[in-house]
């Protein structure tokens, strides 16, 4: 289901309209599936759980920094949401893609003040370490 123009038809002529195709993505979808396969979902769940016990690790000492994701395994796992405490987390969100290329999606809604970290089993600890001396330095803790 895409939303498009005409999404406010409550014909089922609505979805007849799929707007802009984005054909790499289509035409990659058949060697992501392959590499999802490939590595497995038991060793993809075990790089994710790893990168985020490092991340968690890296910040769960510092004040600037509240863990909003539950730190049980059961119940997260390769998302993190960071809450940057007394400041403004589009803010930091900006700081972060402007000074260090780094995109972290602000999350605002229902009250919260957070970045979400979206790590994967591509990233090194070292990639998360640049991430948290990142943050440390745009919010100045670091």
């Amino acid at each position: 289901m895409i939303v498009a123009y005409g999404w406010e038809d409550e014909s089922i002529r609505r979805l007849e309209n799929y707007n802009t195709r984005n054909l790499p993505e289509v035409l990659g979808l058949g060697v992501a599936f392959d590499l999802q396969n490939l590595v497995g979902p038991e060793r993809r769940r075990a790089r994710f759980l790893e990168l985020k016990h490092h991340l968690r690790d890296q910040i769960g000492y510092d004040p600037a920094f509240a863990l909003k994701t539950p730190a049980s395994d059961e119940l997260s796992c390769g998302i993190t949401t960071v809450e940057v405490v007394g400041r403004n987390v589009r803010e930091v969100a900006t700081a972060l893609a402007e000074r260090y290329r780094i995109d972290c999606r602000p999350m605002t809604s229902h009250g919260l003040n957070g970045l979400r970290v979206s790590l994967s089993i591509f990233n090194s600890e070292a990639q998360v370490d640049v991430l948290v001396d990142a943050m440390r330095e745009a919010v100045g803790s670091g």
